[in-house]
């Protein structure tokens, strides 16, 4: 069977393109943070990851990318991990970034 040049052009962008999903899920599976950068830095990195999920048209549950940012808190950041794990409400990123600030604020 030959494939057109649309065929072919259409199947090497779908390939690019799963490639760079499975790149952009592994960048942030394996996202350390770590004690040399200010946490709220390292969080605005991951939600810049999460926006080329969006580019890629690979949608998250926010809950889902909450919980995951918090799980990545450093060791040091244990106790306040604990804390927003158990908060009453449901977060959101936003949310999630005002505690962060506020939270690195007092630790410096």
């Amino acid at each position: 069977m030959i494939m057109s040049v649309e065929d072919t052009l259409e199947a090497k962008y779908m390939a690019e393109d799963a490639s760079s999903k499975k790149f952009l899920v592994n960048n942030f599976t394996n996202y350390k943070m770590n004690d040399s950068r200010p946490v709220l830095n390292q969080y605005n990195e991951l939600l810049g990851i999460h926006g080329r999920f969006t580019q890629h048209k690979m949608n998250m549950d926010e809950s889902i990318k909450v919980s995951s940012i918090i799980d990545k808190l450093l060791p040091s950041w244990k106790d306040f991990k604990h804390t927003l794990k158990h908060l009453k409400d449901e977060l959101i990123l936003v949310e999630l970034g005002s505690y962060l600030r506020i939270e690195e604020s007092l630790r410096a």
